[in-house]
C-alpha cells in the first residue's frame, strides 16, 4: 500500500465535513484538525481525495466528482467518449454538470489547501517539516488555481479560508489568476526545505522540479518563452529525465516510479483510493469494462508512416478515394464471411452488403486475406500507433474476468465470437453496433486480480515527457529552431521514428519555425494522447476546429472507416473558454455569465 494512502485514511473521519454543498467547511479546520503532528499530515494528505474518483458512484467521465483527466479527455481531439458531453448540442448550456463538477472538485482542493495553510502552523512539529508542508499545500493551490484558469479563463481567486456563504467574489482576470500560480510557485521555489525531486522519499509529493515544472507551464500560456525556458531547464537539473524504455512500457505499474514521473497522483487497490480508468478506457474483453473513451478515428489517422510521411488511405487501397465512407467499411471486413455457413456470419454479410453494395463486396472483399491487408495500414505507421490502440487485426491475451483465464481476443469486424469471457473470441467493446478503435495505451490485460474499478497504477498527472516536448515549443517561438529539432529527436529516438533535421530535403527536413511548430504539435498528440493534456493543448493553439471537427461546422464519433455512428458534433465559437456553472451564478449573482452559452 502506498504512502499517500496510510496517511489518506486517517482523514476519512473528516470527510464528511469536505462537501462544500451540505456542510460547513469550518469544522476541518477547528482546533482539533490542526493540534498533532499525525492529524496534519491528514489532513494535508486529504487535500489529494480531489483527484481520486468516485468509483463506486459512476465511471461516466461528466459525473466523476474528480478533478481533471476524464472529462477533458473525453472532449479531446485525442479521444471521443460515447456519452459526450455538451459538444452533441447545438446550443449548449451552462447547466451542464460537466463544468460543475470540475469547478466544484478544483475549489474544494483549494479549500482545504487554504485551510492547510492557515493551520499548519499550530501543529507541533519540526518547523523544517512544517514549512515543507505549506510548500507542498501552496503547489496544490498553483495546480488547482492553473486548471481552472486553463479551463474557465479567469476565475475568483480565494486565498484564505471560506465557507460557501462567502464565496461572493466575481471572477478576476485571466492575468491576475496566472499571478496567484506564479506567486505560490515562486514561493515553493524558494523554500530550502522542499527536496528537488520526491522520486524516493516522500514519492509523489510536489518539489521543486514539480514547481519549476507547472510554473514553466503557465509561462508557456502567457507565451512568455524565455522564461519557461529557463524553468524547464531547471526541472532536469532537480533529477527527472525522459524515459528510456518503449514507448507503451512507462505506462506499466512496474515503472511508475521512473525519473519521468515529476507529479503523478497514487492509486491503490482500496476502494475510494482507486483509479477507474479501466471502466473508462477499456472494453468487454480487458476486465469487463465499458469504454467510455476511444481513440478518435481522425487521430489515429493522422499517425504517420514509419519512414516519416504523412499516412493515406490511398497507399493501402487505391480506390480509397472512389469509394463513400460507408462503402470503405468493406476493407475492415473479417475474413471467412463467405465460407462460414453460421446464421451469425451470414446475416452479418447480408447486412454488411446491403451498406455497401453487392457489387462493392464482389470486387473488393477477400475471404482469405481481407485482415491481413487492413492490418498494413497501422503495422507500417509510427511504432507508438499500434502501442496505443488495438489494431485491426491484432491478437491480446486478455482477462475479461476478474479471477477468470487468460484468452486471445483479435480485433475483427463484425463483432461475432463473444469476447467477455474465458475463451478465445472477439476483442469485445461495449457497444458493438460499430466499429471504433479502443485504447490499448492504460489497459490492464496481464492482471486477473483487478476489476474496472479498482486499478492500482499511478497516473502521470506531469511528468517529463510533456515539459520535454514543452521545451520544445518554448525554444522553438523563442526562434531556437535547432535547439528545438534536437529536443524532439530525443522523442522520436525513442519512439524508432525518422530523426528531423535542420533542413536538407525528405520528409523529415524542417523547413522554418510555422513547420517545426506543426511538428512538435503532432508529437504531443502521439505522445501524450488519453493523458488529459490535448484538449489544453488544442485551445491553446487554436486548433481545436481544424482537428476535431476537421475543419467543419460539425463532425462525429467516426467508424474506422469513416462514418458517424455515436452521433455528431456541432462546433461553436464559444466551446472554450468553459462557462462559470450556472449553479455557481445563480449562488453568487457577482459572477459574470460566460458569453455564447445558454444560462
Amino acid at each position: 500500500m502506498k504512502q499517500i494512502i496510510f496517511i489518506s485514511l486517517l482523514c476519512m473521519c473528516l470527510q464528511s465535513c469536505i462537501d462544500l454543498d451540505t456542510k460547513s467547511t469550518a469544522a476541518i479546520g477547528s482546533a482539533q484538525m490542526w493540534t498533532t503532528e499525525d492529524l496534519a499530515d491528514a489532513g494535508v494528505a486529504g487535500i489529494y481525495k480531489v483527484f481520486y474518483p468516485n468509483s463506486e458512484v459512476t465511471t461516466v467521465p461528466g459525473k466523476i466528482a474528480a478533478i481533471g483527466r476524464f472529462r477533458v479527455e473525453a472532449i479531446s481531439f485525442t479521444s471521443n467518449a460515447q456519452h459526450e458531453p455538451y459538444l452533441k448540442n447545438m446550443s449548449p448550456s451552462a447547466s451542464d454538470e460537466f463544468f460543475a463538477n470540475e469547478w466544484k472538485a478544483a475549489y474544494e482542493g483549494i479549500y482545504r489547501c487554504n485551510d492547510a495553510i492557515a493551520n499548519l502552523h499550530k501543529a507541533t512539529m519540526p518547523e523544517a517539516k512544517c514549512k515543507r508542508l505549506v510548500a507542498e499545500c501552496k503547489f496544490l493551490r498553483a495546480y488547482f488555481y492553473y486548471w481552472l484558469n486553463a479551463l474557465f479563463q479567469g476565475v475568483p481567486i480565494y486565498l484564505e479560508p471560506f465557507v460557501t456563504t462567502e464565496c461572493t467574489k466575481t471572477q478576476n482576470t485571466v492575468d491576475e489568476v496566472w499571478q496567484v500560480v506564479l506567486d505560490d510557485l515562486d514561493d515553493c521555489i524558494a523554500e530550502e526545505n522542499l527536496p528537488n525531486n520526491t522520486l524516493k522519499e516522500n514519492y509523489g509529493r510536489p518539489s521543486k522540479g514539480a514547481s519549476y515544472a507547472l510554473r514553466g507551464i503557465v509561462y508557456v500560456w502567457k507565451k512568455d518563452y524565455k522564461k519557461a525556458i529557463a524553468d524547464f531547464e531547471q526541472v532536469g537539473k532537480c533529477g527527472y529525465g525522459l524515459w528510456e524504455g518503449e514507448y507503451i512500457d512507462f505506462f506499466k505499474k512496474e515503472n511508475e516510479r521512473d525519473k519521468e514521473m515529476i507529479f503523478p497522483i497514487q492509486f491503490d487497490a482500496v476502494v475510494g483510493y482507486s483509479d477507474c480508468i479501466q471502466a473508462i478506457f477499456g472494453c468487454r474483453s480487458t476486465l469487463q469494462s465499458v469504454t467510455f473513451i476511444q481513440p478518435n478515428a481522425d487521430f489515429v489517422d493522422s499517425y504517420q508512416n514509419a519512414d516519416g510521411s504523412p499516412f493515406k488511405w490511398t497507399d493501402i487501397f487505391p480506390d480509397w478515394d472512389k469509394l463513400t465512407p460507408a462503402q470503405r467499411e468493406i476493407f475492415f471486413v473479417r475474413d471467412g464471411m463467405n465460407t462460414n455457413m453460421n446464421t451469425d456470419f451470414q446475416n452479418a454479410k447480408k447486412s454488411i452488403i446491403g451498406r455497401v453494395s453487392q457489387a462493392i463486396w464482389d470486387k473488393y472483399y477477400l475471404n482469405e486475406g481481407n485482415e491481413a491487408r487492413i492490418l498494413t495500414a497501422y503495422s507500417t505507421r509510427d511504432p507508438r500507433l499500434m502501442q496505443t490502440i488495438f489494431a485491426p487485426s491484432t491478437t491480446t491475451l486478455c482477462y475479461a474476468n476478474t479471477g477468470g483465464k487468460q484468452s486471445a481476443k483479435t480485433v475483427r469486424w463484425p463483432f461475432l465470437i463473444a469476447g467477455n469471457g474465458d475463451a478465445a473470441g472477439d476483442h469485445w467493446p461495449d457497444a458493438r453496433y460499430y466499429c471504433n478503435y479502443t485504447y490499448r495505451k492504460f489497459v490492464v490485460t496481464d492482471d486477473s486480480k483487478l476489476n474496472r474499478i479498482i486499478c492500482d497504477e499511478d497516473w502521470p498527472l506531469i511528468r517529463y515527457t510533456n515539459i520535454w516536448l514543452l521545451y520544445a515549443e518554448a525554444l522553438n517561438e523563442d526562434g531556437r529552431l535547432g535547439d528545438a529539432i534536437s529536443v524532439v529527436n530525443k522523442i522520436r529516438e525513442r519512439a524508432h521514428m525518422p530523426l528531423l533535421t535542420n533542413g536538407g530535403s525528405g520528409y523529415n527536413a524542417v523547413t522554418g519555425k510555422e513547420d517545426m511548430r506543426i511538428r512538435i504539435q503532432y508529437e504531443r498528440r502521439v505522445e501524450l494522447c488519453a493523458e488529459g493534456i490535448n484538449f489544453l493543448d488544442e485551445v491553446r493553439w487554436g486548433t481545436y476546429k481544424e482537428t476535431k471537427f476537421q475543419g467543419k461546422e460539425s463532425n462525429g464519433f467516426k467508424n474506422m472507416w469513416g462514418t458517424v455512428g455515436h452521433g455528431m458534433w456541432y462546433w461553436n465559437d464559444y466551446l472554450w473558454p468553459w462557462p462559470v456553472p450556472m449553479a455557481e451564478v445563480q449562488r453568487n449573482p457577482n459572477l459574470v455569465p460566460t458569453p455564447g452559452w445558454l444560462y
